[in-house]
């Protein structure tokens, strides 16, 4: 989050058009603190789609993606995600392997608890970075709403919308895997036979 991203660099000519276009005749505010408003922007952006494909792993580990088809084959619509269990795996709540029923629900528990402080912490870094951005928007004094539209469209048209391409595909990855596990789990619940 500390890394600043190309297209807010003050190598990029495009944003330095920006900044200039942005703070023509104004003595109070320097470039610096336009690229900082544009940071915050993008981090408050980047922590929003973080947090919306965490509710998303966290409705696929409680089973609650997508709603259950009207179909008379019940199963377990509790799918982890490949994210989830590496997750999982580098935050050591899993410890073993065993397959026995109780250490399944201790593991189902602790990945749902994981989820969740994960959306608690995204949501307090989301408040944070808008008390910031606001902060800094409220310090400069000769800042206008044009001047933060200007901005806002720089940093969605160059840094918002091909993040949220990505997001867009790790979502409908996520969705489709969640989709053919219940498939299959109710293919093999209805137990075929072998040929």
């Amino acid at each position: 989050q500390n890394q600043i991203p190309n297209y807010l660099s003050m190598n990029n000519k495009t944003f330095l058009r920006i900044i200039k276009n942005i703070i023509k005749n104004l003595q109070s505010i320097s470039m610096n603190d336009i690229q900082k408003l544009a940071l915050l922007m993008h981090q408050v952006a980047t922590l929003r789609l973080k947090r919306e494909i965490t509710t998303i792993y966290l409705q696929s580990v409680t089973g609650t993606l997508m709603e259950p088809d009207n179909d008379l084959i019940e199963v377990d619509r509790r799918v982890w995600p490949i994210q989830v269990q590496s997750l999982m795996l580098t935050d050591k709540k899993a410890k073993s392997k065993t397959t026995t029923e109780a250490n399944q629900n201790n593991q189902q528990a602790a990945s749902e608890d994981l989820l969740h402080e994960r959306l608690e912490e995204i949501n307090s870094e989301i408040d944070l970075s808008q008390g910031e951005l606001i902060q800094k928007k409220n310090s400069l004094l000769e800042f206008t709403y044009d001047m933060d539209d200007a901005l806002e469209i720089y940093v969605q048209e160059h840094g918002t919308k091909p993040l949220e391409m990505e997001h867009q595909l790790e979502k409908a990855i996520v969705m489709y895997s969640y989709q053919t596990e219940i498939l299959e789990r109710k293919y093999l619940h209805e137990q075929p036979n072998q040929y």
